[in-house]
């Protein structure tokens, strides 16, 4: 009896410590589109906030990725600029600058949605 008793303990704390990894995996901040909107309408806990405030942050974080990658890719198309011949109008490069100042600008306000979600979280009961 104290065997299986000790077996199923043991069962429990590797269920317990599975499932806890699993949800380490997930990125903090990741929502799905329903869980974000179900927040946006109904956040009151601090909690709720800070899940808000989290996604917040995790968008700034790809967006500041993505100006990164066009960063790149703009260097990479001003190093060789007659290997992507365009007749008029801006080059690839500066395209890839406008979409830069785009995701900066999107970064941003993510980062300032966040910082008004931490305050929200510290003023909520």
């Amino acid at each position: 009896m104290k065997q299986k008793l000790t077996v199923l303990i043991l069962l429990a704390v590797a269920a317990c410590v599975t499932g806890s990894t699993a949800w380490a995996v997930e990125p903090a901040g990741k929502l799905t589109k329903t869980q974000l909107m179900s927040l946006i309408r109904t956040a009151k806990t601090p909690a709720d906030h800070m899940k808000l405030a989290n996604y917040y942050r995790y968008e700034a974080n790809r967006l500041e990725a993505d100006v990164k990658e066009h960063e790149a890719m703009a260097a990479a198309y001003d190093k060789n600029p007659m290997a992507h011949p365009i007749p008029k109008g801006q080059t690839l490069g500066d395209h890839c600058r406008n979409l830069m100042k785009y995701y900066g600008e999107g970064a941003s306000d993510a980062n300032a949605m966040a910082a008004m979600h931490e305050e929200m979280a510290k003023a909520a009961k």
